[in-house]
């Protein structure tokens, strides 16, 4: 990845992003650079030894920060680079996406074959429990945003339901499998919903409204079957989270420094769960970006979701990454999922495809708008002339 972020970081002003979304990334480029400027605030922290950072900077931990941002700049960068391929290049790397994902359900599957769990040491820097995952949360991510894409690619761009529908539930009934929960709900809902976005995509827009209320509400009816106490109490995840907001509140408007959660929270740990579990993260990628950078967070955020809501709708493919998107931003909520490489560069590759849109327009969809838009202009002079006849 090293030459693709060189190449991406070096073209930031001659990619294919337009000025707000270019302007998006120097603004978090800057926001990763204030965390080591030497700007020392009172948070009102006690200092206990190693817990806070001795040096007068922004973030209260300095070597962790730094670790984190060298990771988000990797990933900034290697955005960035995708944002300077055409249309062809980003939809032959969805191909890659899909033997990706082939390989890790292969591996899977020879996991599973076995009657004891298989765990991989020593290979890469973490423990290998599910595919080349860390934990089952992460792969069933994986999994489940490459449903829209297939969707698109088997039901949209190429009529293959087989293809789509063998790949789907293999895809849904794998996180059963394996234990994901949360990958069981968002795989089997997003099956549905893809499934009925590609039937839809070309049908007038009230047939395509009632469709997606309905498949919409099914969704919502299983969410709320189910009983969503489980997902949270077993591994203390609200306890993380209501403690991270508290933080996060006392310190709204610079937050803690990035990645200081690990640093921050054994000072605020209530007396009743030390020592039960042991954390490194909230468990929400949103509550702990939150708690660490403050307001600057919440602002970004409502840049990149109005910057999506802006571009969602381009192209049939800029609909498909923006669905996929939206179900990994939505499990961020209760998970960190977007701190595992392989989940964040394939998210920074679906923001590629949706913030390049304009640059990439489908021909063949533009076409189609741009004559039903010309079609109710060209109506609407003919009532005029009608009118300005009746009158004369």
């Amino acid at each position: 990845m090293i030459p693709a972020i060189m190449i991406g970081i070096t073209n930031l002003f001659s990619n294919k992003l337009d000025q707000m979304t270019r302007g998006l990334v120097i603004l978090i480029f800057a926001l990763l650079l204030i965390q080591f400027m030497p700007f020392q605030i009172d948070r009102g922290l006690p200092q206990f030894g190693s817990f806070t950072n001795a040096w007068p900077t922004w973030s209260t931990a300095l070597s962790r920060s730094f670790n984190s941002a060298t990771a988000m700049v990797a990933v900034l960068g290697f955005f960035l680079y995708l944002a300077t391929l055409g249309k062809e290049r980003l939809e032959l790397l969805i191909r890659i996406i899909f033997v990706g994902v082939a390989i890790q359900v292969l591996v899977t599957v020879i996991q599973l074959s076995y009657s004891t769990n298989i765990e991989i040491d020593g290979l890469l820097p973490y423990t290998i429990r599910m595919g080349t995952f860390q934990n089952e949360n992460h792969f069933g991510s994986l999994s489940y945003l490459v449903i829209p894409l297939l969707a698109w690619r088997f039901l949209y761009m190429k009529w293959n339901p087989i293809i789509f529908g063998t790949a789907g539930l293999v895809l849904v009934f794998l996180q059963l499998a394996v234990g994901s929960r949360s990958g069981m709900m968002l795989s089997g809902g997003l099956f549905l919903f893809s499934m009925t976005w590609a039937l839809v995509l070309e049908r007038p827009i009230k047939t395509k409204l009632i469709l997606l209320a309905i498949a919409g509400s099914i969704g919502i009816f299983l969410v709320l079957t189910q009983d969503l106490s489980s997902y949270v109490d077993d591994e203390l995840r609200e306890t993380y989270i209501s403690g991270a907001l508290k933080i996060a509140m006392e310190n709204w408007l610079t937050g803690t420094g990035l990645s200081s959660y690990f640093s921050i929270w054994p000072i605020f740990e209530t007396r009743d769960i030390l020592g039960e579990k042991y954390t490194t993260h909230v468990h929400s990628d949103h509550v702990e970006l939150f708690m660490e950078l403050g307001v600057s967070y919440i602002l970004i955020l409502g840049v990149f979701f109005g910057l999506i809501l802006r571009n969602a709708f381009i192209s049939p493919l800029t609909q498909s990454a923006c669905i996929a998107m939206a179900a990994i931003i939505l499990h961020a909520f209760v998970d960190y999922h977007l701190r595992t490489t392989a989940i964040s560069t394939v998210f920074a590759f679906l923001a590629a495809i949706v913030f390049t849109g304009r640059a990439h327009m489908d021909s063949a969809f533009v076409n189609t708008v741009t004559s039903s838009v010309a079609g109710k202009k060209t109506s609407r002079k003919r009532v005029r002339v009608r009118k300005t006849e009746d009158s004369q």
